[in-house]
């Protein structure tokens, strides 16, 4: 990501993910892991789109691809769905995407 010429915030589960956002810090994406310690993806997107209200774009990103769980992403909140492996390439393509679709 800093390659390509953004700023890269970085946490450790959901909950230090809320924290910053809590205390008023903004982003314009967020890549969300979704098995993560203390508080995984599904419980930080719902409570980042419910409780703070944000509509920041959020990209889910996870190494398993479970049936219906694209599906699942998508009902919590987040606007995009990415399994890893993956190219670097695709990643910048739907992050630009996304930042285009919020500043129109």
């Amino acid at each position: 990501m800093k390659r390509g010429g953004g700023e890269v915030q970085l946490t450790g589960d959901g909950e230090e993910a809320l924290e910053h956002l809590r205390q008023g810090k903004r982003y314009d994406l967020i890549i969300m892991d979704l098995q993560m310690p203390l508080m995984d993806g599904y419980t930080a997107t719902r409570a980042i789109r419910t409780d703070l209200r944000l509509d920041t774009p959020i990209i889910a990103m996870t190494a398993t691809a479970l049936v219906g769980e694209q599906l699942r992403c998508f009902e919590v909140g987040m606007n995009d769905y990415m399994t890893k492996p993956f190219e670097f390439a695709e990643l910048y393509k739907r992050i630009l995407n996304l930042l285009e679709a919020t500043a129109a």
